[in-house]
């Protein structure tokens, strides 16, 4: 079901089965029976944009192009259906692009994959926030490329697993030209007796000096059934470069969660202030209060309020 504040939203676009259901002036939409291709222009600017990614009965193909100099804030929600198996999503950033783009994964799945590529062209900058919010069993394999001199991509990704969930995510960021920057940052929750598993690359090629990558995951286990593991890679083929990785991740603190409860919040109020350094920024990055408010409610559900 989509949200009515987001139906009331006139910056908006309704997704179901690789085709758009209404049409938006910022956006140049391209559909056949297997991919949807969504180009934005540059009078989007300023503007926040939305796309409602209704579930499929079949895998969806679905591309966000970006043309040159242009600006946008774009925010997807990608709701699959349970049966729903695979989604495509590809990325391209043209030269001098600046973007910023929040993706929102819903649902309850029984077993989905969900494939991303990125490409960044010359002094391109997106930056890309993924919140995981789905119930069941999820993988995200991704491949982010900066192919072009000074592209710049910061990337976070925040996931929540409850109950038996079972999260899955390789990320591999490539620098393929000189120049290029790339952060990346995860925040990991494991409640109950979810499983989460991270694997990251970073690659810098040969010659493509004064580059730099970072990844920073930090992860807080919640549940005494749960799991998490972060493996960080990195791949540096130059030397005049800057790189580094760090991952930390722990058990809540007890005495941490006693002070809380012992002065009158149950345990899920206690747990949701304990991961509220980790979802802040998340919210923060929602264009408007609305979206914030949603994106609360999916929060309490995962870590089991109303």
């Amino acid at each position: 079901m989509i949200p009515r504040w987001l139906e009331e939203d006139q910056n908006h676009l309704i997704i179901q089965a690789n085709r758009c259901l209404n049409e938006s002036s910022y956006v140049e939409t391209k559909s056949d029976n297997e991919r949807l291709s969504l180009t934005f222009n540059k009078r989007i600017k300023a503007v926040p944009f939305h796309i409602w990614v209704d579930g499929s009965a079949h895998s969806q193909s679905l591309s966000l192009e970006w043309l040159e100099a242009s600006e946008s804030d774009v925010t997807v929600w990608i709701k699959p259906k349970m049966n729903q198996s695979a989604l495509t999503m590809d990325l391209i950033c043209h030269n001098q692009s600046n973007v910023t783009l929040n993706v929102i994964i819903l649902g309850s799945l029984r077993n989905f994959a969900m494939t991303r590529s990125v490409v960044l062209k010359k002094q391109s900058q997106l930056s890309m926030r993924t919140s995981v919010f789905s119930k069941g069993v999820f993988s995200l394999s991704e491949s982010l490329d900066l192919t072009e001199e000074f592209a710049q991509l910061n990337h976070q990704i925040l996931v929540i697993g409850s109950q038996s969930d079972n999260i899955t995510v390789s990320q591999n960021v490539h620098h393929k030209a000189k120049g290029t920057e790339s952060q990346i940052h995860n925040a990991l929750v494991g409640n109950d007796a979810s499983r989460i598993k991270f694997d990251i690359y970073g690659t810098i090629d040969k010659y493509q000096a004064k580059s730099k990558c970072y990844q920073h995951s930090k992860g807080i286990i919640l549940g005494e059934q749960s799991w998490i593991e972060v493996d960080p890679k990195l791949i540096i083929n130059e030397f005049d470069v800057e790189a580094g990785h760090g991952a930390a991740i722990g058990q809540m603190n007890p005495d941490e969660l006693y002070y809380l409860t012992s002065r009158g919040l149950t345990e899920v109020k206690a747990k949701q202030l304990i991961i509220h350094g980790l979802t802040t920024p998340y919210l923060d990055a929602l264009p408007s209060k609305s979206a914030q408010l949603y994106v609360q409610r999916q929060i309490a559900k995962k870590m089991g309020g109303h």
